[in-house]
């Protein structure tokens, strides 16, 4: 009985031990058979553009590519460094991350997701960027305008000089997160025009009020006072009654 007991066990053990060897051997037989592996294509997708096109394959390609000088079509796996690639493509302002990955077949899968901006900082000397969604600053291209809310002042040239973050106007970024949040602030809003104290006047795209704001604090409960003013005070009082609207007094609403 106790030799039965034994042989069951070796058998099992014997089993197992087949098993993972059958499995190392596959795993080195699909390694080896990737690095035998050249690309023949290169499939890009371009994250979250929301219509805004600044960036295409092209771009993409020239970036993996060193703008040409390394070629990926033709390189075998053995040679290929993906997170190289992945490290090319990020080195643009306008992409925040980006995968590369690729298959048996010779096909390499490119995936890099856009940065998208909020606003467009307006310079006197027409040096302008835009500020993205996260706060970073980016390049105006040529090729493509993308519509957003305008800002302007004497702290322009401050704000290009580091991305927007809890260092550097945090409150700012955080008011043009709101407006661009909200479908009716990006309607009606068309540009900020912010002091060297902070102090921020607000014009609309349409009616002829401009908007004292005060510094950015308390955004939620002006933005609220702001839209009682669009809302209720402007259909009852008629569109062109009022040329200025303070929104800086707690609890008060000025129409003059």
């Amino acid at each position: 009985m106790k030799w039965k007991g034994f042989d069951r066990k070796l058998r099992q053990t014997l089993s197992w031990g087949l098993g993972i060897l059958v499995i190392l051997v596959s795993i080195g037989f699909v390694e080896s058979k990737q690095q035998a592996v050249q690309v023949v294509k290169v499939n890009i997708r371009i994250h979250d553009q929301y219509d805004n096109f600044f960036l295409d394959d092209k771009d993409i390609l020239l970036l993996m590519t060193e703008g040409g000088d390394e070629p990926v079509i033709g390189t075998s796996y053995e040679d290929l460094q993906l997170k190289q690639l992945e490290e090319r493509v990020e080195m643009h302002k306008f992409i925040r991350h980006a995968e590369v990955s690729k298959d048996l077949q010779g096909n390499l899968q490119v995936d890099a997701w856009q940065a998208r901006p909020i606003a467009r900082i307006v310079r006197s000397d027409g040096a302008d960027a835009y500020i993205s969604e996260e706060g970073v600053i980016l390049p105006v291209l040529e090729r493509y305008t993308a519509r957003t809310v305008l800002v302007s002042g004497p702290i322009a040239a401050s704000l290009m000089k580091a991305d927007l973050d809890k260092d550097h106007y945090p409150e700012l970024l955080e008011l043009l997160q709101a407006l661009d949040a909200d479908d009716f602030w990006r309607a009606q809003i068309a540009q900020l025009v912010v002091g060297t104290d902070q102090e921020i006047v607000m014009y609309p795209q349409v009616t002829k009020q401009y908007v004292q704001f005060g510094k950015p604090k308390d955004i939620e409960t002006k933005l609220k006072k702001l839209r009682i003013f669009y809302e209720r005070i402007l259909p009852a009082k008629g569109w062109n009654s009022y040329e200025r609207v303070n929104l800086k007094y707690k609890d008060q609403i000025i129409c003059e």
